[in-house]
């Protein structure tokens, strides 16, 4: 693996920890609002600052921030994003065949490095 694939999987797997990490805040949120009478309700309600502070922590951290600052933006877009969208696309996925992963992997690697597509429907 070289440098510039290694960096794309730090980033990657960072990101995915914020995705999660995030995805884990909204099923909390949420089992709160459906479930208020719930035994669980106060445990999740006491996890959901502890959830917010491991974000906080990584976009306020003096070690990103002096090293790597660009990752804060990044880290920030993450969290704000339509966590919901992500996980439905992530859904499908399992529907795809191999001949389809493969194109699509191909595709995503083409998005992320900023090459123009054309998406030709069979």
């Amino acid at each position: 693996m070289n440098q510039v694939e290694k960096k794309y999987k730090a980033a990657g797997e960072c990101l995915k920890f914020i995705y999660h990490l995030r995805m884990c805040g909204y099923y909390a949120v949420d089992f709160c609002k459906s479930y208020p009478n719930s035994i669980l309700t106060p445990i999740f309600k006491l996890a959901i600052p502890k959830i917010n502070w491991i974000y906080t922590q990584f976009t306020t951290h003096h070690v990103i921030s002096t090293n790597k600052p660009e990752i804060i933006e990044e880290i920030k877009r993450k969290w704000n994003e339509d966590c919901i969208e992500e996980l439905a696309v992530s859904e499908k996925l399992t529907l795809l065949n191999e001949e389809q992963m493969t194109t699509l992997n191909d595709l995503l690697d083409a998005l992320i490095t900023g090459e123009d597509i054309k998406v030709v429907v069979k």
